[in-house]
């Protein structure tokens, strides 16, 4: 039978299975990897540094900035990046069930709420940004004070960020779904597939964290998301198949749940790192209280 995987690969071939519809090994990792990379990067640029040109809008420099546009494009590649990973599953080439239709729906409606989440967050912040630049002479503190609470506290900081952060998670929830039967067999993953998966769930790891000590109220909320989803959830499923099916390569062959071993190594890390940063700061403070 027919294999999706390029001839002279010195990957192993597969027989019809949910990992010949998926593609190659090194391919899902290189995707995770981009993906995950291209999410950190434009999403942490903009908190830790100012990028310029301040002007884009030149007779109201700060208004809209280096920063707006990243935070502009990062939804807009991010949402296609993360639906390429899906779709590479295979899912969507054989007639699905309908659990599996109900989960292209849930990715479709995680889309839309990562991005609408995006949208709010880069507005408040635009509309934040014109209204602080207002001269101090002009500044009505009873007029404007409130209007300032609402779109720096309320939008940029709390519902956008839920909302964005809501929908991300779904979406991986979505991707995790959709591979949990692709497995590769032994041999098929490589040690250059194996360092590409191992930096990929670094880089999740990382962006875990970031969200985490960023959000408000985000070190408690990401510390109930890793336990009841990445550890109980994600770490419960693998525990499952290693204890109740005997699939013991779920646990000893890194890669072999490829996608899923993404995800339980960047929940893994980040707890760690959030448990490490909790006891450092003493309780759960986020990195704006420091």
């Amino acid at each position: 039978m027919h294999s999706n995987w390029e001839v002279g690969s010195n990957e192993v071939p597969l027989v019809d299975s949910p990992a010949e519809r998926a593609d190659s090994p090194t391919w899902i990792a290189f995707y995770l990897f981009v993906t995950t990379l291209w999410t950190l990067f434009l999403v942490c640029v903009p908190v830790i540094t100012e990028v310029g040109p301040d002007n884009y809008y030149a007779d109201h420099p700060g208004w809209y900035t280096g920063n707006d546009v990243m935070r502009f494009i990062e939804p807009v590649g991010g949402l296609m990046l993360n639906f390429f990973v899906f779709y590479k599953s295979g899912i969507m080439k054989k007639d699905m069930t309908r659990n599996e239709v109900a989960c292209v729906t849930a990715f479709i409606f995680a889309g839309s709420l990562y991005v609408q989440g995006a949208a709010f967050h880069s507005a408040a912040i635009t509309f934040k940004n014109s209204l602080e630049r207002v001269a101090d002479d002009q500044y009505d503190d009873q007029e404007y004070g409130p209007l300032h609470y609402y779109m720096r506290t309320v939008w940029e900081h709390g519902v956008s960020h839920y909302i964005y952060a809501a929908g991300y998670a779904l979406m991986q929830a979505a991707q995790l779904y959709a591979y949990r039967e692709v497995r590769y067999p032994e041999g098929s993953v490589t040690m250059f597939t194996k360092a590409l998966l191992a930096g990929s769930g670094t880089l999740l790891g990382l962006l875990l964290l970031a969200v985490a000590l960023q959000f408000p109220s985000g070190t408690i909320v990401g510390f109930i998301y890793l336990v009841l989803y990445g550890l109980i959830t994600v770490g419960g499923y693998h525990l499952y198949l290693y204890i109740y099916k005997g699939e013991r390569k779920v646990l000893t062959e890194f890669g072999h749940l490829l996608v899923l071993h993404h995800f339980l190594m960047g929940y893994v890390l980040s707890f760690c790192a959030l448990v490490l940063w909790i006891i450092i700061v003493g309780g759960f403070k986020s990195r704006s209280n420091e």
